[in-house]
């Protein structure tokens, strides 16, 4: 049996730093309306302007992932912590990726072809996605333009039984909506084992993130059978990061 390691951190805009501070603050306070107008209109992300039907998800494998090196995006880098923004000033906001992949499986929205291309921007330049050749993408239409919704994807695996599936997803059950997630992970049969590596945590915070009901630490490895099928892994992100960035789904 082989071991499959997902290099899968947790971060995302809205996500509880308190687990995993990815980003520097310069400072804190309190989520206001004033506040939410300014998010509104520097949010480097474009899911402010999204409709709803614009959602395109799916299962793909990479075909290539190339980085554009005339792009130049700067503005207002807005973190939300909970109730709380997290402003960091004005700063390069990502580097632009050119990405295609091929479309093993739709899970939701209009999108007919075997290859998609799309935009995605990455905030340090190494985007992690990359480092795995099947995934479940998030990407939304503007103005014509396909952009992956920023951080957003699931490593997926095949299972015992021929499906596919991501293993447990530390980074959506820890999301600042925890408590409205319905959907609840199961043991998955996956053909190979699967684990994230905990080398670079201390001792003190590996059970604090890989919970123990869940998950099987060994040789410095965060070992796991739970996770969720597609139907779940987009519930999951529903009710979490699409939530907090205004996407529903009829």
């Amino acid at each position: 049996m082989e071991s499959f390691h997902i290099n899968h951190p947790i971060r995302d805009d809205t996500l509880n730093l308190d687990i995993c501070p990815m980003y520097p603050t310069f400072f804190k306070i309190s989520l206001r309306p004033l506040l939410l107008t300014i998010f509104i209109l520097f949010s480097y992300d474009s899911q402010s302007q999204i409709v709803k039907d614009d959602l395109i998800v799916f299962i793909g494998e990479k075909i290539s992932l190339e980085r554009d090196t005339n792009d130049k995006m700067f503005g207002i880098d807005t973190i939300i912590n909970g109730q709380d923004t997290i402003f960091s000033g004005w700063q390069k906001l990502g580097y632009k990726y050119e990405a295609k992949y091929k479309v093993l499986d739709k899970i939701h929205g209009h999108y007919d072809k075997d290859t998609i291309d799309f935009v995605l921007y990455d905030h340090e330049g190494n985007p992690e996605v990359a480092e795995h050749n099947t995934v479940m993408l998030f990407v939304s239409k503007v103005d014509g333009v396909l952009y992956h919704q920023k951080y957003q994807y699931f490593p997926m695996y095949i299972t015992t039984e021929g499906r596919w599936a991501s293993p447990y997803s530390v980074q959506d059950y820890n999301h600042a909506y925890k408590y409205s997630i319905t959907v609840k992970p199961e043991i998955i049969p996956f053909k190979d084992e699967v684990y994230f590596s905990v080398i670079h945590l201390h001792p003190d915070k590996i059970a604090k993130i890989y919970s123990p009901q869940y998950f099987e630490i060994r040789d410095r490895k965060a070992y796991t059978r739970y996770g969720n099928y597609p139907d779940d892994l987009l519930k999951l992100k529903l009710q979490t990061v699409l939530k907090a960035r205004g996407i529903y789904l009829e």
